[in-house]
This record gives structure tokens, sequence and C-alpha cells, in this order.
């Protein structure tokens, strides 16, 4: 597998949780909930889908800009 390939694999996992976290985060009915309950709620979200898009995108990065001599050598 090539690093372009893989690249290109970890920023496309990064952008299909972006836009699971983005789409997951609009609410379509209307329970009563305290306001304290909704931040804990978009925060719970954040941390479970944040961490793993920083995650990848820190590999993309890492992938990108390593040397690609040493592959070879």
């Amino acid at each position: 597998m090539t690093r372009k390939r893989i690249v290109m694999g970890l920023l496309f996992g990064s952008i299909v949780l972006t836009v699971v976290l983005i789409t997951g985060s609009f609410v379509t009915y209307a329970q009563p909930i305290s306001s304290t309950d909704m931040q804990n709620i978009y925060l719970d979200r954040i941390l479970r889908f944040g961490v793993p898009i920083l995650l990848l995108q820190t590999a993309s990065l890492i992938f990108a800009f390593t040397d690609k001599r040493r592959d070879e050598a």
C-alpha cells in the first residue's frame, strides 16, 4: 500500500467521523432537558468523535511529512 493511499484513507476516515459528529448533533425531537444535561451530551459527543478525528489527522500528517527515503533504505 502506498503512502498516498494510507494518507487518503486516514483523511477519509476523519471526514466520515466529522460528518457523523455534525449530523448527530441535530435534534429532531423536543424532550424536556436541562441545559447542563445538554452540555454534557455535547461534550461527550465531542470527546467520543473528536479524539479519533484528531488521531486520524495526526497520523495522516505524520505519514505525509515523514522522510520517504527511510522507507526505501
